[in-house]
Formats: C-alpha cells, sequence, structure tokens
C-alpha cells in the first residue's frame, strides 16, 4: 500500500490529486461534518418513526415491532449511512409509510450530499495540476536554453579563423 503513494513523487495526477485533497481538507471536513448530522437525523427520525409513530391504518402488533431490524440508534445510522451514499444492501428496509418517507428524503438528499465534494476536489486539482505542468515547461525549457546556450558558448569562444 505504501508503495502506491510513493508513486504520488513520479505521477504528475497522482502528485495534484494529494495536493488537491491536502489542500481542500478543511472544505471537506465541513461537509462531512454535515454528512454526519444528516445521518444522525435520518437515523433519529427513523428509529423514533419506527418505534413511536405508526399510521391509523397500519396496526402493529409486539411481534412487528421485534421483528423490525430499526432495533437501535446505531443499527438506525447503518440504514441511513447506505441510504444517503444509495448503496442500498436491502438488509434493512422501512415498513411504515412514514419509514417510507423518511426513507425517501434520505435517498434523495444523499446524491447531492455526495456530489458536493466532487467539484471541491476537482478545482483544486486542476489548479495544482496546471501549476506543475507549468513548473515542467519551466523546468524543460531551461534544459533546453542550457544545452543551446552551451552549443553557443563552445562555438563563439573558438577562434574565428582558424
Amino acid at each position: 500500500m505504501v508503495h502506491v503513494f510513493n508513486l504520488a513523487r513520479y505521477n504528475a495526477l497522482f502528485f495534484s490529486l494529494g495536493m488537491a485533497v491536502k489542500e481542500s481538507i478543511s472544505d471537506l471536513a465541513v461537509i462531512f461534518m454535515f454528512i454526519f448530522f444528516c445521518i444522525v437525523g435520518y437515523a433519529t427520525a427513523m428509529f423514533w418513526i419506527t418505534f413511536k409513530f405508526t399510521a391509523p391504518d397500519e396496526p402493529t402488533t409486539p411481534k412487528e415491532e421485534m421483528d423490525s431490524k430499526f432495533d437501535s440508534i446505531f443499527s438506525c445510522m447503518w440504514w441511513s449511512l447506505i441510504t444517503i451514499t444509495t448503496v442500498g444492501y436491502g438488509d434493512m428496509v422501512p415498513t411504515t409509510t412514514a419509514g417510507k418517507i423518511i426513507g425517501a428524503m434520505c435517498a434523495c438528499s444523499g446524491v447531492p450530499l455526495i456530489a458536493i465534494p466532487l467539484p471541491i476536489i476537482s478545482q483544486k486539482f486542476d489548479v495544482y495540476y496546471r501549476r506543475y505542468c507549468k513548473r515542467m515547461e519551466k523546468r524543460n525549457n531551461k534544459k533546453e536554453t542550457e544545452r543551446i546556450g552551451s552549443k553557443w558558448l563552445n562555438y563563439l569562444d573558438r577562434p574565428f579563423f582558424d
């Protein structure tokens, strides 16, 4: 795994990507904290709805409540994380109408939440990749100038008439 990270020294794309992520850590931290709060909020809403609220047309028995997989906040957080990231394993599915509404809101809010960090990283990546390319271009031009300049100096150092 360490060897993969060492590739950043030799490849402009890996180097630029690493610098872009490093530069946007503070922006990403804010976004990930917001995602975390959404996960906790949806998990709490699902837990509350599962055990405290049922519609009049949906009678529940104690056995149905015991069969529910939304038995703790942490299991609800797992469901919320999987739903927000739109993975959707299907191991936990809300059965009440209110739970399905919360699930739909969670899934619909997950797409923009996951898509927000991409433009931030891609913009910083573009900046760092362009800087890297300009630096390489200057370095190559300097080497070429030194190579051509030394030829001209050698030519000019020779006597005009031999």
